[in-house]
């Protein structure tokens, strides 16, 4: 019988996984046998949220500054130009 191996790809995907779930595994038992107090079971979830939106925010630039590295300076200006555009129009109707 011939093995199948794991590609890169999916490995990582699986030790990534693997790692998420060992963490909360690890705080629910922590909940579970009451060693996290009150106040740190209530900045569990705006610690989450923050860390969710730094990490978007990383992508969100790094995709955003690929997107501008390829354009010529003009296309740049001109996008730019764009977006202020689009922001003035969008102020505009909520007033």
């Amino acid at each position: 019988m011939e093995k199948k191996k794991l590609n890169k790809t999916t490995k990582s995907n699986l030790i990534t996984y693997g790692m998420v779930l060992a963490a909360y595994l690890i705080v629910q038992g922590l909940i579970a046998g009451n060693l996290l107090s009150n106040l740190m079971q209530g900045l569990l979830v705006p610690l989450c949220v923050y860390i969710i939106l730094a990490l978007s925010l990383n992508l969100t630039v790094g995709i955003l500054g690929l997107c501008v590295s390829v354009l010529s300076p003009v296309q740049h200006l001109q996008r730019q130009l764009w977006i202020h555009l689009q922001m003035q129009d969008f102020v505009s109707s909520l007033l």
